[in-house]
This record gives structure tokens, C-alpha cells and sequence, in this order.
């Protein structure tokens, strides 16, 4: 079932959509409030390995259980959150999916990574917690950030 069969449906009163296919779906802006998010990649209660050998390869750090890396000052996809040192941030939605990359979660990455991909945008550096940090597909995102002071 697509996106907008779900809108469609949910508008004439249905509300079981199990089963329902959101790959590639933004889900920013969506009201989950009450959804059963057992056994899926959104469950809360999921617990997360991190790949600390990935993390260091990206040119990020891990010093006592935080990760520190860099993003985007203002976010690239959903919504216009903008990140700034000294705030703190907590995604909505956090997906613990390891194979997919764009998942839901507020990204980071290596410095030179983030300057590469984005080469005209403001950075800002952030740290996360290496237990809400995941790796997949060669991107990392975490359940929540800190803006930090760049060194």
C-alpha cells in the first residue's frame, strides 16, 4: 500500500494499516501517536550495536561515550531545523535499520565527509551518544545531538 492509498484510506476511517510499504517515505510532520511500533525499525525499545570501527573510519571520534562529528547547520531534507553549539536536539522518529541509509534519525558524519557532500553549506560540530548512534550504508544518524563549540 502506497503513501497516498494510506491518506486516502485513513481519510474514510480505516486505521489498521499493517502491512503498509513506507520505504522512501518522509515521515516528517507525521502523527504516530498510538501507532504499535513493536518489532519494526522504529520500536524504542530496540537495542542498538554500534559500529565504533565505521564511526572512526569516517574521521569521527568516540571519547567517553559520546561520538563526535559534524553535519549540515540547517537540515538537507526534512524540514528546516537548523543546528547551532550549544543546543540540543532529539528526532522524532529514530529508526535503528542497519541496512537502509535514509532512514529516520538526525545525521552526522566525518568532517571532510559532510564538507565533500555539501561543499556550500555551514557546518556545525555535534556529538551524539555512541549507544544511539547507527551505522548503515555508510551514513550515521542518532536518536538525538548536541551542537558543540568547533575546536
Amino acid at each position: 500500500m502506497a503513501p497516498d492509498e494510506i491518506l486516502e484510506q485513513y481519510a474514510s476511517g480505516k486505521r489498521d494499516f499493517s502491512g503498509a510499504n513506507l520505504s522512501g517515505t518522509c515521515l516528517y510532520g507525521a502523527d504516530l501517536r498510538g501507532a504499535n511500533l513493536r518489532k519494526t525499525c522504529l520500536d524504542p525499545n530496540n537495542v542498538i550495536t554500534p559500529d565504533e570501527s565505521a564511526i572512526l573510519a569516517a574521521g569521527m571520534t568516540i571519547e567517553d561515550g559520546y561520538v563526535h562529528g559534524w553535519r549540515t547547520a540547517k537540515s538537507q531534507h526534512c524540514g528546516a531545523q537548523e543546528y547551532a553549539p550549544g543546543g540540543h536536539y532529539v528526532a522524532p522518529y529514530f529508526s535503528t535499520d542497519t541496512a537502509t541509509a535514509c532512514h529516520p534519525g538526525i545525521y552526522l558524519h566525518g568532517k571532510k565527509w559532510v564538507q565533500d557532500e555539501y561543499p556550500n553549506e555551514p557546518l556545525v560540530a555535534v556529538r551524539s551518544l555512541l549507544v544511539e548512534t547507527v551505522h548503515a550504508s555508510g551514513k550515521f544518524r542518532a536518536k538525538q545531538i548536541w551542537g558543540e563549540e568547533a575546536l
